[in-house]
């Protein structure tokens, strides 16, 4: 049998907007409404890298390993990046590629369970 969700069971399941940072090693908070299961973080002012992170290979914080979309090198060891929580993540470092001073960033989270009644952990 296959379930097909209806929407008055789905909610928000992506978000996605973009931010200057401030840089601080207790970097912001990205309130997304859910626990992102896939997180991708992009510089726009400048060059930069395609930061893509999962719940999958790493289900917990500090969530790591960090992988470029946009290089050959397929995956990298952060020792932090960011905390996923149960309405968003939080960055937990600063680099140019992320939490830079004045940087503008574009983000995009996918749900973890994008149901009406997600599982917070």
């Amino acid at each position: 049998m296959t379930i097909f969700p209806t929407a008055s069971t789905l909610l928000t399941a992506s978000a996605s907007s973009a931010a200057t940072q401030v840089m601080d090693s207790d970097g912001p908070f990205i309130y997304t409404g859910f626990r992102p299961a896939f997180v991708m973080v992009k510089r726009t002012n400048s060059t930069g890298n395609w930061n893509m992170l999962d719940t999958t290979r790493s289900p917990y914080n500090p969530n790591f390993p960090l992988i470029y979309a946009n290089l050959l090198n397929a995956e990298i060891a952060v020792s932090t990046f960011i905390d996923v929580t149960a309405n968003g993540f939080k960055f937990r470092t600063t680099g140019t590629d992320f939490n830079n001073s004045g940087d503008t960033y574009i983000y995009m989270a996918f749900a973890e369970n994008p149901f009406k009644n997600s599982l917070a952990r």
